[in-house]
Formats: structure tokens, C-alpha cells, sequence
């Protein structure tokens, strides 16, 4: 893995979003996760994906492997030239994936043919590649935010946030057109649950 993925160049940019490498555990615990991260930029490794296509006939975790691959797949189509793919979050978020990247410095003791300590290089690499970001390594295994620790590498558990699932799969929605009544605008504004509004089809 000497050449290192061409599309993540916008990182190159002097802005100050954080950039956050999800974990695996992360993206199967909840599919949503990539848009939970506001502004900032979200990377998912390719040894991230060839687990979750591992995982897509478990029985346990199938459904959400299916899951996140879907949005991947539909956010994929977003994507623009160097740029990233943008997040449909309300916040402007961006996605890209990690390939390459793979430190020299890694210690001799972590065996990068085991995925964690891959993607661990590889954070070290995007770190020693862009030293004016801020990386953070997501993942809620605790031995692994322990190696982060040992490593110099920013980590944190993920804490799902506050972002509802209708919310998110509006993204993916067609919008529609709805012409209302005077009444039924106020009828809007009085009433704060939707599931009561008056409104005609």
C-alpha cells in the first residue's frame, strides 16, 4: 500500500474541521454514524469496507453491514473531483475513504496484517502527511483507544448523538411540493406535532 488514495488532496485545505476515522465497530454499531459528525470530515478505511462486506450475511449485525453499505453507495454518487463526497447533514459535512497512507513509524510489534494496527498506520500516516489537521481515531474497543494513546493518536469512544433517524432518511427522500391554505399554515404554527396537523394530501 505505497500509493496513497488521490482523492483525499482536499485535505490539504487550511480549514478547521477535524477529520474523523471510523472504526468498523463504529459504522456496524450504527449505520447513521457518518452523519453524526457535524462540519467535520469523516474517513472510512477500504479495510473498513472489506469488513463490512464480510459481515453483510451475519446474523447479529447483517442488517446494519447492509445497512451502511447502502448509504454508502447512495452517498457515493455525490462525490466530486479531490473534494470529497458532501454529508446531507444540515451541517456541511464531508465523507471520503482511506487507502494508503501506511506509516513507516508504526512499532515492528503491531502486525499490520491485522486490520486494527492497519488502520492505526494508516492514521499515523494521514497525521505525519497533514500535520495541520486534527485527526481523531473513533472506535468503541477499548484496547484499541489504548494503543491510540500509546501511539500519540487522538481517540474517542462514539456517543451517538441526538440526530433522529427521520430526520436522516429525509436525505434520501424526493421532496415534494405542497401548496397550503392560510388555515392550514396556521394550523402549522399552533399545533407543534406533525402527525397532527390538518394538512390535505
Amino acid at each position: 500500500m505505497n500509493k496513497n488514495y488521490e482523492n483525499l488532496r482536499f485535505l490539504e485545505n487550511k480549514d478547521s474541521r477535524s477529520v474523523y476515522v471510523l472504526d468498523t465497530n463504529v459504522v456496524l454499531h450504527d449505520p447513521a454514524s457518518i452523519f453524526r459528525f457535524d462540519e467535520h470530515i469523516v474517513l472510512i478505511s477500504f479495510s473498513v469496507l472489506e469488513e463490512i462486506d464480510a459481515k453483510k450475511n451475519d446474523p447479529g449485525i447483517g442488517y446494519n453491514a447492509r445497512d451502511i453499505s447502502q448509504k454508502l453507495e447512495m452517498l457515493s454518487t455525490r462525490q466530486s473531483q479531490n473534494n470529497g463526497i458532501p454529508i446531507p447533514n444540515g451541517k456541511e459535512g464531508i465523507l471520503s475513504f482511506l487507502g494508503g497512507f501506511v506509516s513507516k513509524t508504526i512499532p515492528q510489534e503491531l502486525d499490520l496484517s491485522y486490520r486494527d494496527n492497519l488502520m492505526l498506520a494508516q492514521v499515523l500516516g494521514l497525521m505525519e502527511s497533514y500535520y495541520h489537521r486534527n485527526f481523531i481515531f473513533v472506535t468503541k474497543d477499548r484496547n484499541l483507544r489504548i494503543k491510540c494513546m500509546a501511539l500519540g493518536i487522538k481517540t474517542e469512544d462514539y456517543k451517538h448523538d441526538q440526530v433522529s433517524e427521520e430526520y436522516l432518511a429525509s436525505f434520501f427522500k424526493t421532496t415534494q411540493e405542497a401548496h397550503l391554505t392560510a388555515e392550514e399554515i396556521n394550523d402549522i404554527f399552533i399545533t407543534k406535532e406533525r402527525n397532527k396537523w390538518n394538512i390535505s394530501d
